[in-house]
């Protein structure tokens, strides 16, 4: 099965009994990294890949018995074909991640050119904007010497006459909020 292998397929290719794979499969292992096929009769349990890892693992590092006669050749060339399985098995995931970290180094000097970018951009905004305000100021001390002192003196009453309507008018208005706030509940329709 391209999904996983069954309790059977498990201990043929370790050289175990059944009740040996079962025993390593407590609640947490089942919970994780097996499922159950119902599409053949029987509900079998399948061990996923990442479990099968597990249970070589567990199995070629504690496998000490050995049996006599032909099952040993037999179970000896399981456990070097289980091990040059699991070898191979974690080259090509040591070699995946190396291609990971060099698209991920990729990624990150990319991000540096663009961060270079944005701060040579932000420096040259910075300068236009320093050399637009000394135009400014150059050009604005001609602009108010221009004005009459007369002018900037109309401007400068109609701006204080501007400000005492605004007053008169907030004073009236807070006049009108303190007399409805000072009704009674029973008062508020008068």
């Amino acid at each position: 099965m391209e999904n996983g292998k069954t309790i059977k397929e498990l201990a043929e290719e370790f050289g175990v009994s059944k009740q040996a794979i079962r025993k390593q499969l407590t609640d947490d292992f089942r919970a994780n990294y097996v499922q159950t096929d119902t599409a053949n009769p029987g509900n079998q349990l399948v061990v996923t890949v990442a479990g099968c890892h597990i249970l070589k693992s567990h199995f070629i590092k504690g496998f000490d018995h050995k049996p006599s006669g032909n099952q040993n050749k037999k179970v000896g060339g399981n456990q070097v074909t289980t091990l040059e399985q699991h070898n191979s098995d974690l080259k090509n995931e040591i070699h995946s991640k190396n291609e990971q970290i060099n698209s991920l180094q990729e990624a990150l000097k990319y991000q540096q050119q663009l961060l270079d970018q944005q701060q040579q951009l932000n420096v040259d905004d910075k300068q236009l904007i320093q050399s637009l305000r000394q135009q400014l100021a150059l050009e604005n001390p001609a602009t108010e010497t221009e004005d009459t002192p007369i002018q900037t003196q109309a401007h400068e009453e109609t701006t204080k006459d501007q400000r005492i309507n605004e007053l008169e008018s907030q004073l009236q208005r807070e006049k009108e909020n303190n007399q409805l706030s000072a009704k009674k509940w029973w008062q508020f329709w008068k």
